[in-house]
């Protein structure tokens, strides 16, 4: 981050932001049954 004065002098820093998942994520609305997307399994 640099930021600037009316006088033209410039100061830097580094900032950093780090975000913690602190509760697992919920699902709305999901299909009751499993989706069909008509593909053909495949065996490897």
């Amino acid at each position: 981050m640099t930021a600037e004065d009316d006088c033209g002098r410039e100061g830097t820093c580094l900032v950093t932001y780090t975000w913690q998942i602190v509760t697992a994520p919920v699902f709305d609305n999901c299909p009751a049954n499993p989706v069909d997307l008509g593909v053909t399994r495949l065996t490897c």
